[in-house]
């Protein structure tokens, strides 16, 4: 066991959301019903190829071979359709081969199993982990290969842990946690072992338990050292001793966090076929059109619109000499690429889906005019609304005219289509469902 930031290290694997066969009390394979009490053996949990969940509290790595023991007050969520009960450990305390009481929670033939709760919850979630007692390691585990293993991170009286499920083809450097009421960070440091997040995988950080009354900062950290995920909770939440609290899943994509007069924003990055650009994950909303102008009433996260190419324009001069990067409109090549998926090129009508209620705003969804950017589905590159919400301008290729593509909330699917193109228009047209979104060459 080493230690490092104030915090213990190691790392384990739990298994995570498996379907499972039909199972009842004596039988597999039977049909089960609501009020029925079941007692599920561990080795009915585990298959061949389960499907696990890397977790981590240090850089230490000690590959997918591990196992649960299980521990005294051990809980599993059993789940049927779209409802659920918990499971309690009943027999097999300090070893793999455990059986769980329950009742279930409706009829069917299947259920899946979670442990030791739904890591992909909206909301925060406590997990208590008490029944292992302070100054014990959190969890045992054994391993198939190694036989039994003890890295497991010591939780003493004061400590709680924050946990994060991070998923996404990207190497992670460190984690940093801040309270935003001292700002006071905490530091996850996996430098020595960068982690691949291309499987799901659970990171955690140990800190000293309270309330944070204005809540905190996560900032994830490429191989590079390069901010590429932000998440800010801005309410009070209370660590408790003894437990943790899971945040809710976040998929991970390369880019980088831009801070602008304090707005932030995300880049994503586009490569293959010769590109090697960032390209926005949002438009640019009128929280941070106003952070860089000082123009605008509402300062808010709905993309900014009916502005025209010369006030974009005078928008990026001032943005680039408040970041000293190099932002630009992107050109219609560099806009439909990304629109497809980047290298992963989706051949779908919309960014992102063949249905444009998955992924835009247009006037068959909305009456109320522009939404909230990122609040559908992003395409495979974790790109939001390239179709509907607003139009976005672009530059054409080798050509110094502009275009808008990609629908906005006032026009119809059809409209909407990545194959359509509104057309040409001067730097002083004013239009009402025109915004933009912003391209930076990777080089920056």
């Amino acid at each position: 066991m080493e230690s490092g930031n104030n915090m213990k290290k190691g790392c384990f694997i739990l298994g995570i959301i498996l379907l499972l066969a039909a199972c009842s009390l004596n039988e597999l394979g039977t049909s089960f019903y609501a009020g029925q009490e079941v007692n599920l053996s561990s080795s009915l949990i585990y298959s061949d190829n389960p499907q696990k969940s890397k977790q981590r509290i240090s850089g230490k790595d000690n590959g997918d071979n591990i196992d649960l023991t299980w521990d005294k007050g051990d809980q599993i969520l059993v789940t049927v359709g779209d409802q659920s009960s918990v499971f309690t450990l009943l027999a097999g305390e300090g070893t793999n081969n455990a059986i769980f009481k329950g009742i279930m929670p409706a009829d069917g033939h299947h259920f899946h199993v979670s442990y030791p709760i739904d890591y992909t919850n909206e909301i925060l979630t406590n997990q208590v982990y008490t029944a292992n007692g302070f100054g014990k390691r959190l969890m045992r585990m054994s391993s198939k290969i190694a036989g039994t293993l003890d890295n497991g991170f010591v939780l003493s009286e004061d400590n709680a842990v924050l946990g994060l499920e991070l998923q996404g083809d990207v190497n992670v450097n460190k984690i940093v946690l801040t309270n935003n009421d001292n700002q006071k960070t905490y530091t996850l440091d996996c430098s020595a072992n960068v982690v691949n997040t291309e499987e799901p995988t659970l990171f955690y950080i140990v800190v000293p338990a309270g309330t944070w009354t204005k809540g905190f900062t996560i900032e994830v950290y490429n191989s590079k050292g390069v901010v590429i995920e932000q998440r800010n909770k801005t309410n009070a939440v209370e660590f408790v001793a003894g437990q943790a609290m899971m945040m809710p899943k976040v998929e991970l994509y390369e880019g980088i966090i831009v801070n602008a007069n304090g707005i932030t924003f995300k880049m994503i990055k586009v490569e293959g076929n010769n590109y090697n650009y960032l390209i926005g994950q949002t438009e640019v909303t009128r929280a941070l059109w106003k952070a860089v102008t000082g123009k605008g009433n509402i300062a808010s996260n709905i993309p900014i619109d009916n502005v025209t190419t010369g006030e974009c324009q005078q928008f990026i001069h001032q943005l680039n000499q408040l970041t000293g990067l190099s932002f630009r409109f992107p050109t219609n090549k560099e806009w439909l690429y990304a629109a497809k998926g980047g290298p992963h090129q989706e051949d779908f009508l919309y960014s992102g889906s063949n249905n444009i209620d998955e992924v835009g705003w247009y006037n068959g969804n909305t009456t109320t005019g522009t939404q909230p950017v990122a609040t559908l589905k992003p395409n495979a590159l974790g790109i939001y609304d390239m179709t509907g919400n607003v139009w976005e301008w672009v530059t054409q290729t080798n050509s110094s005219k502009y275009q808008y593509w990609g629908g906005s909330y006032a026009f119809n699917a059809e409209q909407c289509l990545l194959s359509k193109a509104k057309g040409t228009a001067s730097n002083s047209n004013h239009t009402g469902s025109i915004g933009l979104r912003l391209v930076l060459d990777n080089r920056e």
